[in-house]
């Protein structure tokens, strides 16, 4: 019987997520432009700007082992590395260089003239964290040269001595997924976020393969000790003011575990050793609630300005792993009017805590329900604006009623957020 259950599951895992072994590089097709920044106008000096970026790729960490030569793709295999390797990964939008502004005017329109096909033409490895090693040297550990990763980190303070922004986002990745996926993705919220602060993809050793879900799970208990050390590092090393993180569907496991370890350890620190997070964003998350619910009573929201937490009851995906598990998942969304009152106090008391549907919003169904980061211009409009300010709901144009505890979209949110949106630019402009 049980046997029976787990090739069930993992059949309807392969029918709802896909994938098979690669055999030529990765391309991530340019998101469609979040509804907020639709038509946006192009800085003057824009291409100043860009030139004064003291690097055009995008930051990577990574515990996969290298495939070779890392260098070269495929760059790292999907086996598990045991260091921490810090990175910077080059990438290639497909366009000439010449056409640099048409590209920039095209990808915030809503109907673009052609598909950009985004691929890491190459990488470059800059070191290793020290702090990642295992106590003794494991029988798959890759010989490396444990090279130390200053440049890494001058890097980053380079990216804020030019705009100011002392800020940090990292993108942990799901599972079934190729290690340049988090890189591309990485490079699409850079771009949309104005290139403001720096960007670090982290590239945890996922299968690209549907059916090895439940590999994949074990390792995220793996790497999760592994993004708690590049956050200590990140704060102890650069004038970083706040780390930003999201993570996506099984990468929220990752952040979730990382967050929880810094929460008991902070316990035993002094204040000014406490890396600070600021906006935590979880999508599409397959993490048990119960198991988020410790970490809160633990201390998790303590360290952060704003947890959101992304759900919903269209999630195809979560909704196979939740009747699989006998638990519903941490991303679903459930029926609102089976939560008891005194539950819905508890959810409203925690006041850094935001939950919001996106059951139903445009692009919510792609995939089976479970790629809405991707796809839905209204979910990455929202996501823009926690990362871009900082904003709390409310401010996002998102409703909630008085006696309800998690926020939605308003029918007319695209009139809304864009009406709003040209009133505070035109506000700027006679300042």
């Amino acid at each position: 019987m049980i046997l029976r259950a787990c090739s069930l599951f993992l059949l309807c895992s392969a029918l709802i997520f896909g994938g098979c072994a690669r055999t030529k590089p990765y391309e991530l097709e340019l998101m469609p432009v979040p509804v907020l920044l639709e038509g946006k106008e192009i800085k003057a000096n824009l291409e100043e700007e860009l030139q004064a970026m003291p690097y055009t790729g995008v930051l990577f960490a990574t515990d996969r082992s290298p495939h070779g030569n890392s260098s070269e793709w495929p760059f790292y295999s999907e086996s598990r590395g045991h260091l921490l390797r810090l990175g910077l990964a080059e990438i290639d939008a497909n366009i000439d260089v010449s056409e640099w502004r048409e590209f920039f005017a095209d990808s915030f329109s809503v109907e673009r003239k052609q598909r950009y096909l985004l691929t890491v033409s190459s990488v470059r490895e800059l070191g290793v964290l020290p702090e990642s090693r295992a106590p003794m040297k494991l029988e798959d550990e890759a010989e490396t040269s444990y090279d130390q990763p200053e440049e890494f980190f001058r890097l980053i303070q380079d990216r804020f001595d030019v705009d100011g922004k002392k800020e940090v986002l990292i993108y942990v990745h799901g599972y079934n997924t190729a290690m340049e996926d988090p890189v591309l993705m990485s490079a699409q919220f850079r771009h949309f976020l104005d290139y403001r602060g720096a960007y670090v993809a982290y590239s945890w050793p996922a299968t690209s393969r549907a059916t090895a879900y439940f590999k994949d799970l074990e390792t995220t208990r793996y790497t999760g000790r592994n993004l708690r050390i590049l956050i200590e590092a990140l704060w102890k090393e650069t004038d970083v003011e706040k780390i930003n993180i999201m993570g996506y569907s099984a990468g929220t496991r990752v952040v979730i575990q990382a967050m929880h370890s810094l929460a008991l350890l902070n316990q035993h620190r002094p204040e000014q050793e406490r890396p600070r997070l600021g906006q935590v964003l979880l999508l599409a998350s397959d993490e048990d609630r119960h198991v988020f619910l410790a970490a809160v009573a633990d201390g998790l929201l303590a360290q952060l300005d704003q947890l959101t937490l992304y759900m919903s009851s269209k999630d195809g995906a979560l909704r196979i792993l939740g009747l699989f598990l006998s638990r519903n998942r941490l991303g679903q969304m459930g029926d609102p009017d089976k939560i008891r009152e005194e539950d819905l106090a508890r959810i409203r008391s925690l006041k850094k805590l935001t939950l919001v549907d996106v059951s139903g919003v445009p692009g919510s169904a792609a995939s089976r329900g479970h790629a809405y980061l991707r796809k839905s211009p209204w979910v990455l409009a929202d996501v823009v604006a926690v990362l871009a300010g900082g904003l709390w709901p409310e401010e996002r144009s998102l409703k909630r009623e008085e006696h309800e505890a998690v926020w939605s979209f308003p029918q007319n949110y695209p009139e809304v957020v864009l009406g709003k949106t040209h009133t505070e630019s035109e506000t700027h402009k006679k300042e």
